[in-house]
């Protein structure tokens, strides 16, 4: 059996129903309790979002999210039951990170990449444009505002994304 290293109790968010087997915590750095609500805010409209896609949690597999400082974090084995191998779906959040880009652009960063490692997840999208398309839909939901996907993502990445994936730029 293994467990994440340097593990630090820290305030959980709360978890609606329907993800409540889909998805666990822990951390090596700790959330404040602000931290914990807004993760709560996006779980919630996470799954509206779901619902209005009629995506079934009978589909979804669990993800693991870490929180940690800087994205760092390691695993160890416990007892006399060595791994020799593991298998996770991850969502790692590098808080302290987060909280600087937060002082500089305010807490819509933390929103935004809360939202985004678990749209990856629950809609099993690789592709970063199709990614934040979604991720501005929530972010729509939690601040009841119509932000258009250039408000809260560079149109130059994003149009350079698409000429990468070979697509014509459309933003």
């Amino acid at each position: 059996m293994s467990s994440l290293r340097n593990w630090v109790e820290c305030p959980g968010p709360r978890v609606p129903e329907l993800l409540a087997d889909k998805i666990r915590f822990v951390a090596n750095f700790p959330i404040t309790d602000d931290e914990a609500m807004q993760f709560s805010i996006v779980l919630e409209k996470i799954v509206e979002e779901l619902e209005v896609d009629n995506l079934s949690p009978v589909d979804f597999s669990r993800v693991t999210v870490i929180f940690t400082e800087n994205g760092g974090f390691e695993f160890e084995d416990e007892g006399d039951n060595v791994a020799l191998g593991l298998h996770f779906s991850l969502a790692v959040y590098a808080i302290g990170r987060i909280r600087e880009k937060v002082a500089i652009q305010g807490e819509i960063v933390a929103f935004i990449t809360f939202i985004e490692e678990l749209v990856h997840h629950f809609w099993r999208l690789e592709d970063e444009v199709e990614t934040k398309i979604k991720v501005t839909n929530i972010v729509n939901r939690i601040f009841e505002r119509n932000f258009y996907i250039t408000d809260l993502f560079s149109r130059e990445w994003l149009n350079d994304e698409l000429r990468r994936q070979g697509n014509q730029p459309r933003f």
